[in-house]
């Protein structure tokens, strides 16, 4: 006699209780467990804030708020003195003591209720960066419920709000630009990471200071200018742009920048784009000595090759020679300009921008921090680039 079938069916009732009925009962409670909040209100009906804006004011900060203008927000005219339709966006000002506050207050000057899970931006007001330091703004916003850790933070040459009143050519949201052009700046080594998460996490760890992108507005556009270089919370001074690169370096970025080195066919440079660099760090202590011990490794692209004149011999053999001279050509030119890069913070700012004391926690100083002890540390810088690639030609 075979075995009873034990195999359980929904649609047929295998005892009181669990029939058809019950099944198509459960999955109705499903769907309506898995639908969205009752309360929750639609796109259109939001006033979305796309970037925030952060200078000194007469009551203590002024927060200045970039909404995007949608279609219901459009037929009333726009919010905030808004462009009736003509622009995406409008730009609310409110000077109060806190930032959270400010932010509160900026509701009554939007007919819908402020959004700011898409927020993008935010942009710090160079004197106000400079003077009151950007701790509490940065608190607020890590605190709101709404706001996402991969929200940019920069540094506006001037006033943010100026900034944030400057129309770009051909772009009807500013924010959305300026997003893709901090990220396109992090992807090349042009800036550091200065998203929220990164910032954040810097200003928690002792010793460890951030480094944000200054936004200069130019006619019609907003270019990555500068870096600004803080002490804790507090802008303290700059990288030039084309330090970037050696900073990228440091970092570990996949695109560290273009270096130069004399032609070997001649009169010229020689223009070799570093790409996947990695670093080693090790951070040491002989008595009151600390040693920083810095290791870079990376690929290079020859680019570019302006030399005007021929080569003098040629062959595999004098060939190879010729790339292991420009490689060692190369690599001290590189350690030259770390070193120098690393120099200058030392003694100019004092600020461990670099991430160094994360390798020195296992190190015992006594009565003395690491921002005491990263300004007269001794640095040590060892490239090695190996050339890979020489475009369509020879070297």
């Amino acid at each position: 006699m075979p075995a009873p079938d034990k195999t359980v069916s929904l649609l047929r009732p295998h005892r009181r209780g669990t029939g058809p009925w019950s099944v198509l009962c459960l999955a109705a409670a499903c769907a309506l467990l898995t639908c969205g909040c009752w309360g929750s209100l639609d796109i259109e009906e939001r006033a979305i804030v796309t970037m925030v804006g952060i200078d000194r004011g007469e009551k203590g900060v002024k927060v200045s708020l970039e909404v995007a203008i949608n279609e219901k927000m459009a037929k009333e005219g726009g919010d905030g003195g808004g462009g009736g339709g003509e622009e995406a966006f409008v730009v609310v000002h409110e000077d109060e003591a806190s930032t959270a506050e400010a932010i509160h207050r900026l509701q009554d000057k939007v007919s819908m209720p402020m959004y700011l899970g898409h927020l993008k931006v935010v942009v710090f007001g160079e004197e106000f960066a400079r003077e009151s330091g950007i701790m509490e703004p940065l608190a607020a916003l890590t605190r709101h419920p709404e706001i996402r850790g991969q929200v940019w933070i920069a540094v506006a040459r001037g006033t943010a709000e100026d900034l944030m009143h400057h129309r770009i050519k051909a772009e009807r949201l500013p924010a959305a630009y300026l997003e893709r052009l901090l990220n396109t700046g992090k992807r090349f080594g042009h800036t550091a990471d200065s998203r929220l998460s990164a910032v954040s996490s810097k200003l928690d760890l002792p010793g460890y200071h951030p480094l944000l992108p200054i936004l200069k507005a130019d006619e019609g556009s907003v270019e990555i200018e500068n870096a600004a270089v803080f002490f804790n919370d507090r802008l303290v001074g700059e990288l030039e742009h084309d330090e970037m690169h050696d900073f990228a370096l440091v970092e570990g970025v996949h695109t560290a920048g273009t270096y130069s080195i004399p032609s070997p066919r001649g009169r010229g440079k020689l223009y070799v784009l570093l790409r996947g660099a990695r670093k080693k760090v090790s951070v040491t202590q002989d008595g009151d000595r600390v040693t920083i011990s810095l290791k870079i490794r990376a690929d290079g692209n020859v680019v570019e090759d302006s030399g005007d004149a021929p080569r003098a011999t040629a062959g595999t053999e004098t060939a190879g020679k010729v790339v292991k001279a420009l490689e060692r050509q190369l690599n001290d030119e590189i350690s030259h300009h770390v070193e120098d890069l690393i120099k200058k913070v030392q003694t100019q700012y004092g600020a461990d921008i670099f991430g160094f004391s994360r390798h020195a926690g296992r190190l015992k100083f006594e009565e003395k921090k690491w921002d005491a002890v990263f300004p007269t540390a001794d640095v040590h810088v060892e490239v090695n680039v190996m050339l890979r690639k020489f475009g369509l030609g020879e070297v």
